[in-house]
């Protein structure tokens, strides 16, 4: 791993990329491959029904790296969702595609999938639809700490389950992204209550979370408009605390499919009442 250096060894993993024009088949091809591993590993129930097309993200979509789009949880009757990516456009120069596909790379796409469709996004929306309270099947109430929470606890979540442990760059990977949602975090605060300029968050995303110069500076811009950027890793603390605090209270090391059914049955709620739902008048503080 490039002399014990985990900048360098990070370097060295973000060379491994999709060719230009290959995005999309390559994340089509690992949708599938994460579905039979949860249907084969038993740690999530995966609903049948649904479909989820790989397309390339839209014009309007483009300051998105990758995003999930699907039907509301009331729709009755099974109906696909699209993952898009942002791909390359060809009339970029070279250099600035590969600039673009490296933060792309393999380890962090494998990640990109969990999060927007299993077991994140497009999962959790499967398991959402079979709620009987309207009241929590509805997302109007739903706080994207939860929502977000969730989709990034599943990448770490695929890790624990046994996923590409034969591959380390896949668990590097979802290193990776997790230092993307606390670089997120920090920039977010210090852009509004710190006063900060979005130069000083690309300056930041690239020397913290070792991204390109274009992704940096999206996810620095990014940071000025959107109200649920902060939340991803405080969504998935409060959701490791929820879990850590109903095993204990199960007695035990009940298995993660046990908490996953207990979790999602409970619909889209807030930490505050999930804690409640789950744990009963044992519950406390959603953070450590």
């Amino acid at each position: 791993l490039d002399s014990g250096d985990p900048a360098a060894a990070w370097r060295t993993a973000k060379l491994s990329h999709p060719a230009p024009g290959a995005l999309i088949g390559t994340a089509r091809d690992q949708v599938a491959e994460l579905r039979t591993f949860l249907a084969r590993s038993g740690v999530v129930e995966v609903p049948d029904g649904d479909d989820v097309h790989v397309a390339p993200s839209p014009g309007f979509l483009r300051w998105s790296a990758a995003s999930l789009w699907m039907p509301g949880p009331f729709e009755t009757r099974p109906a696909g969702a699209t993952y898009y990516l942002t791909d390359v456009l060809r009339s970029w120069p070279e250099e600035r595609q590969i600039e673009h596909l490296r933060d792309l790379n393999l380890p962090t796409l494998w990640s990109i999938s969990m999060h927007e469709v299993f077991p994140g996004h497009f999962l959790h929306f499967q398991h959402l639809r079979k709620v009987e309270s309207k009241v929590r099947r509805s997302t109007l109430l739903a706080p994207m700490s939860y929502v977000e929470g969730w989709a990034h606890y599943g990448e770490q979540m695929m890790i624990e389950a046994g996923f590409g442990k034969r591959d380390p760059q896949v668990q590097l990977g979802q290193l990776a992204e997790a230092l993307l949602r606390l670089s997120r975090l920090i920039v977010g605060i210090k852009l509004h209550a710190d006063d900060w300029s979005v130069e000083q968050g690309v300056r930041f995303f690239k020397e913290e979370a070792y991204l390109e110069e274009p992704h940096a500076r999206r996810e620095a811009e990014r940071g000025t408009f959107d109200p649920g950027y902060v939340v991803y890793a405080i969504g998935r603390l409060m959701l490791l605390k929820l879990r850590a605090d109903w095993q204990e209270q199960q007695g035990g090391k009940p298995s993660l499919r046990a908490f996953h059914d207990a979790l999602l049955a409970q619909g889209a709620a807030p930490f505050w009442a999930l804690r409640q739902l789950m744990l009963g008048g044992h519950a406390d503080d959603l953070l450590e």
